[in-house]
């Protein structure tokens, strides 16, 4: 029998309530997970324009690191948004995975 996994709980609120394209947003993140992070994800008519990187933090609340509203493909106009709280999850001696915890989606104003 495997061993039981823990479950982990979060909760994320982007503190910029009316983003538009070319802003920084950051994020509010409160988590009982030992390791975690937020991504952001952009898109515009069902395509990905931006995805931010993540830094891992360990504790129950952080503020994530601001995202900027743009990127090379993301040149301008709105967009949708979700923020996502990452768990780094090893898997093994070689990888982890990433496991989404909590989630919010928001809208980018042009």
């Amino acid at each position: 029998m495997m061993p039981k996994q823990p479950t982990y709980n979060a909760s994320i609120v982007v503190n910029q309530p009316n983003p538009k394209y070319g802003d920084f947003i950051d994020a509010n993140v409160s988590t009982n997970a030992p390791s975690s992070g937020v991504r952001f994800t952009f898109s515009q008519n069902g395509s990905v324009v931006a995805v931010s990187s993540t830094v891992f933090h360990s504790g129950p609340s952080y503020t994530s690191e601001k995202c900027g509203l743009y990127s090379p493909i993301w040149t301008g106009g709105a967009a949708d948004g979700i923020a996502e709280v990452i768990l780094n999850a090893p898997t093994g001696p070689h990888g982890v995975t990433y496991k989404t915890i909590a989630s919010v989606k928001f809208s980018v104003a042009a």
